[in-house]
């Protein structure tokens, strides 16, 4: 392998990773404060991905469409959690329930408002076209989607690192109990965090849409799985784990599907039974404590 394809392949799996850190960080946050198996999540995604591809198919304008996808996203995870998941807080196996019904009535609406066959997402004038790396080259798309991975996570570790929410929301994943004791309004804080994991859920698919090029309704499935093997390998509630995690995928499948294209997604399962089996909390598992 010369060193121009062995970069090109690099970022190529930056890129990969970026995606499923988008896709799966705020499905870890959530489980991690709230303990809820976010079922819906793969479908939150899918959601800003289609709504950010009528946006933009209407006013041409990508940066507007990827907002909308994930204020869309967003909005829907914000009423879904206020009056199907607050009401039954406490009950995770109940809650769980809910955010499968609510996934698969978003995939039959989405059907309904969109019809079910693919549907294309065309790629941003200033984001098309390729760049030179010594004798090879890489889509500037995947350049973009580096960057929005670099950008978010920043944002994310400055937030969860400095700001007073921030502080809650850790603390929050190692010892809810004790922020209810100190009078932290939880109900708040769960509704804010959930919020934000579906925004970034729906950013992650805004920007998804136009690297296939196209969207279709098992969209939401496919990167619900992958994000969930993300997590499980990295560990439920641990930033760095869902960091972590994505890295380890996105470069295996890059440099695995390079050499064997049909490899990755055995490869990925037996990287999850193979930290399951070893460390079962994940990599860099959360200490939690649960009254």
């Amino acid at each position: 392998m010369s060193l121009s394809m062995f970069l090109v392949i690099f970022l190529e799996g930056l890129s990969a990773s970026a995606l499923l850190f988008l896709a799966a960080v705020g499905l870890s946050i959530i489980f991690g404060l709230m303990d809820i198996l976010n079922f819906s999540h793969g479908a939150l995604f899918m959601s800003g991905a289609y709504v950010a591809m009528t946006i933009f198919h209407a006013t041409g304008n990508f940066p507007l469409a990827v907002l909308a996808g994930g204020c869309a996203a967003a909005l829907l995870g914000l009423v879904m959690e206020r009056l199907a998941l607050r009401p039954l807080r406490g009950r995770p196996l109940y809650q769980a329930m809910v955010t499968i019904g609510v996934m698969l009535f978003l995939d039959q609406l989405v059907i309904e408002i969109w019809g079910p066959s693919l549907i294309s997402f065309s790629r941003w004038g200033p984001l098309a076209g390729m760049t030179a790396i010594m004798s090879g080259a890489i889509s500037n798309y995947r350049l973009f989607l580096i960057l929005v991975g670099l950008v978010v996570f920043l944002l994310m570790a400055g937030f969860l690192a400095s700001s007073r929410w921030g502080a809650m929301v850790r603390a929050g994943v190692e010892n809810a109990g004790l922020l209810e004791g100190l009078g932290v309004n939880t109900g708040l804080l769960f509704t804010f965090t959930f919020g934000l994991g579906a925004f970034l859920a729906g950013v992650g698919g805004a920007v998804y849409g136009p690297f296939i090029r196209l969207v279709d309704p098992n969209l939401g499935l496919s990167i619900l799985i992958d994000s969930f093997i993300v997590v499980v390998i990295g560990g439920f509630g641990s930033f760095g784990g869902t960091v972590l995690g994505s890295l380890l995928i996105g470069m295996l499948q890059a440099f695995i599907g390079y050499l064997s294209p049909g490899l990755t997604v055995m490869l990925n399962v037996v990287l999850m039974a193979v930290v399951l089996l070893i460390k079962p909390d994940g990599l860099m598992s959360v200490r939690r404590w649960r009254a």
